[in-house]
């Protein structure tokens, strides 16, 4: 038992909240989270993600969040270059949007050289392993 609540509890209540849910891409609620990782101080996190039904990568990426390591929260600052070689450096239309498999989404939107693009390809390759 973890303060009151127990695994069985916190897996009934995360079948309500499926059962209940507007849609299918909402969210966990940030009380439900917070139940799921109270139970990995008394259960192994295969139980924990086996008996409420998540992934591994949910659960770690809510870990993070918690000890303040959101991988969410990252953010790679780009230079701009002095002088576009010329006019089709540039793409004002850009607009990327990537969803991760653990859940972190990453947003960009406006001027991008290639070189920036390049640049933001390459910390995407180097911080690949983090999240694992």
């Amino acid at each position: 038992m973890v303060d009151s609540i127990s695994l069985e509890s916190v897996a009934a209540a995360f079948q309500a909240w499926r059962e209940n849910r507007p849609g299918k891409r909402q969210k966990t609620p940030a009380a439900l989270r917070q139940q799921a990782l109270a139970l990995l101080e008394h259960y192994s996190v295969s139980k924990v993600i086996n008996t409420l039904g998540l992934s591994h990568s949910a659960l770690k990426s809510w870990q993070l969040v918690e000890q303040g390591n959101d991988p969410s929260s990252d953010f790679v600052a780009l230079t701009q270059p002095i002088a576009p070689v010329d006019n089709h450096t540039y793409n004002s239309s850009l607009r990327i949007h990537l969803t991760l498999s653990h859940g972190v989404q990453m947003s960009i939107q406006g001027e991008l050289s290639g070189s920036q693009l390049s640049a933001v390809v390459r910390e995407l390759q180097a911080g690949q392993g983090d999240y694992k």
